[in-house]
């Protein structure tokens, strides 16, 4: 999928945005490491749709243009940072290992790239407010 496939039906016009990916966990091609496809920003945005159970890029125009790029297996180890295009397209494999793969992914919009519309979909959910030492008085473990 593309991310700004999402964003495009949030009401911003322009894929002036980028992504940045946060590996909490290493990342490897054991538990289905991040995999892009080199270039492919430059398609501009496709059409996203249903596929399955979840929202995701049209699986023909998928088809059509990987042979174009390269498939680039982003291995990483805890800590680091991915940054891509928002319309680079990007997936990753069912983590089948007995390790996480977990990650923190953060959008950054462009402040000359308001949301046009105020569209909203079931996945938008409120954040509550903490109390700036609740992570500090919580007894979980990361």
């Amino acid at each position: 999928h593309q991310d700004y496939g999402y964003w495009y039906n949030q009401g911003f016009v322009y894929p002036r945005m980028i992504s940045a990916f946060v590996a909490l966990d290493d990342a490897t091609t054991k538990n289905g490491c991040l995999q892009v496809l080199r270039g492919s920003h430059q398609l501009g945005r496709l059409d996203h749709g249903k596929v399955g159970d979840q929202t995701g890029t049209d699986i023909d125009r998928i088809s059509a243009v990987e042979p174009m790029f390269d498939r680039v297996k982003c291995e990483m180890t805890a800590g680091s940072v991915l940054f891509f295009h928002c319309n680079l397209l990007h997936t990753s494999e069912k983590n089948t290992s007995d390790r996480d793969r977990r990650a923190f992914i953060i959008c950054y919009n462009a402040l000359a790239n308001p949301q046009l519309t105020e569209r909203r979909t079931s996945e938008d959910r409120p954040c509550p407010v903490s109390a700036d030492n609740s992570i500090l008085e919580s007894r979980i473990a990361i």
